[in-house]
């Protein structure tokens, strides 16, 4: 190839460098030059995957809080047992009322929730008070680790004078619900295989077939053909 360049004219050696860059623009253009995109496209990628790591570093390192307030909110919930929730909800009322020095009127248990981790307790108060007792009474009952909030909430003047005030108030109280594991169900084993027969059909192998005697076996005629005559007796 380089003695044939050497022996080339100036035309033919111009005439080869512009054929090779030729060529050379070609094989840019078909496989180079469409990938140029392909750079923004992985700094896009790039920066996506960045943002979705620090979302994830963030979620971690905030783990130990939600564990504490997990933990936290596990145990003012489900410390009292089952059959003492209702007791020890409307017991835990009754005290602060009498701490804060209210005379509840009229107490009053309404119906359950229940969801798939907590079972919610409602009870529904009527009491006439002023307003220092009522704001002691709603601050010290949630305070604390208590799951118990306001629901429900109205006020209307207690007497004439407006120097009292009519509460009415919901008050629920949330306790982790017992979870009861599931029970397994065993493996049934696997039936035998059982052949089913109609009426009168028994499951015994039929009776194999007699052989033919050989004491008295016949011979059937041919047709067309006489009978041999029987000798005379002498």
């Amino acid at each position: 190839m380089i003695k044939y360049f050497a022996r080339a004219s100036s035309l033919e050696r111009r005439f080869l460098i512009g054929a090779a860059l030729f060529v050379f623009l070609i094989f840019n253009w078909m496989l180079i030059w469409p990938r140029f995109g392909d750079w923004k496209q992985v700094q896009f990628r790039g920066e996506k995957a960045r943002d979705l790591l620090a979302k994830f570093q963030k979620k971690v390192a905030a783990s130990p809080a939600v564990e504490d307030d997990v933990k936290k909110r596990t145990r003012a919930g489900g410390d009292v047992p089952a059959e003492d929730q209702a007791s020890d909800f409307v017991n835990a009322i009754i005290r602060q009322a009498a701490a804060s020095q209210l005379s509840i009127q009229s107490n009053t248990r309404m119906s359950p929730r229940t969801n798939q981790f907590f079972v919610e307790l409602a009870q529904a108060l009527t009491f006439q008070t002023t307003d220092p007792p009522l704001v002691d009474f709603l601050y010290n009952l949630s305070a604390g680790n208590s799951l118990v909030r306001v629901r429900g909430f109205s006020l209307q003047p207690g007497d004439p004078s407006r120097q009292t005030l009519r509460v009415s108030v919901t008050l629920v109280g949330s306790y982790q619900k017992k979870v009861t594991p599931r029970a397994v169900a065993p493996v049934a084993a696997p039936a035998a295989a059982a052949t089913v027969l109609s009426p009168g059909i028994t499951n015994q192998p039929p009776p194999a077939a007699k052989p033919p005697s050989d004491s008295k076996s016949a011979v059937p005629p041919v047709p067309g053909v006489p009978k041999p005559a029987t000798p005379p007796k002498k």
